[in-house]
C-alpha cells in the first residue's frame, strides 16, 4: 500500500473515532490545505471545503508566546524542527496522543505521547 493510501486510511479511521472532539492545531489545518492544493490538485475552494469539514467538529488549538517558548525548548533539546515542535506543544494540555510521523513513536513531551500512524494501527 502506498503512503498516500495509508494516509487516506488513517484519515478515515480518525474520522470514525467517537468520543471527545479531535484536537487539531491550526498549523496542521494550514498544512493540510497546502497539501490539498499543491500536491493533490484540489482547487482552493475544494481544499477549503475539505479543511472546513475537519475543522467543524474538532477542537482547533492555536499557538501563543508560551506555546512557542515550549516549542523552542523542545527543538533545542531534541533537535527536532521547530514547526513540528510547535504542533506538539499546541496540543499539550488538550490531547494525550499526537499522530505524527515526525517524532519517534512513543516520544512523550508535556503529557502528550506521539504515535506514528504509519508504523502501528490506530
Amino acid at each position: 500500500m502506498s503512503k498516500v493510501d495509508q494516509a487516506k486510511a488513517v484519515l478515515r479511521k480518525v474520522a470514525e473515532i467517537e468520543g471527545p472532539p479531535l484536537v487539531i492545531p491550526v498549523q496542521v489545518l494550514a498544512e493540510f490545505y497546502h497539501v490539498l492544493v499543491r500536491k493533490s490538485g484540489c482547487s482552493a475552494a475544494e481544499a477549503a471545503g475539505i479543511v472546513r469539514k475537519w475543522q467543524a467538529p474538532s477542537k482547533v488549538v492555536g499557538s501563543d508566546e508560551r506555546v512557542f517558548e515550549h516549542a523552542l525548548r523542545l527543538a533545542e533539546r531534541h533537535r527536532v524542527p521547530v514547526y513540528d515542535a510547535l504542533i506538539l506543544n499546541s496540543v499539550a494540555g488538550h490531547a494525550e496522543i499526537l499522530l505524527s510521523e515526525d517524532f519517534q513513536d512513543g516520544f512523550v513531551w508535556r503529557g502528550v505521547t506521539v504515535r506514528n500512524p504509519f508504523s502501528q494501527p490506530i
